[in-house]
């Protein structure tokens, strides 16, 4: 099947980009104290503190019963590389579990990333 790309647009392959999301489980609640305030608190916070490094950040749901939330994010990693790549997540990932307990569930990420503008 032939693929016609518009040429308004272009793509790039970024190596130096991470995107993805990290899931959670039963954050759907919205009051004051409820976690996905508290998600939304951390997301708000995690932009911040890194604004010339995390591109996008949104919280959505992550299943078709809306059950799930999630953070996704688009990041990038100064350098790359296997090193930063895995700090990072572990550094995000430990953050995430003392914030959330057992309501983080993990992460669904990626690298390279293709753009498209």
């Amino acid at each position: 099947m032939t693929q016609f790309i518009d040429p308004r647009f272009h793509f790039t392959r970024r190596e130096d980009i991470v995107s993805g999301m990290f899931k959670f489980k039963n954050l759907n609640d919205r009051g004051q104290n409820s976690g996905f305030m508290r998600l939304l608190n951390f997301a708000s916070a995690w932009k911040t503190s890194e604004p010339d490094r995390l591109m996008t950040v949104f919280i959505r749901y992550n299943s078709l019963h809306n059950a799930d939330s999630a953070l996704g994010f688009i990041y990038i990693m100064p350098g790359g590389g296997e090193r930063f790549h895995s700090e990072f997540f572990e550094r995000m990932s430990e953050q995430l579990r003392d914030e959330f307990d057992d309501n983080y569930r993990g992460y669904d990420l990626s690298s390279p990333t293709w753009v498209i503008e």
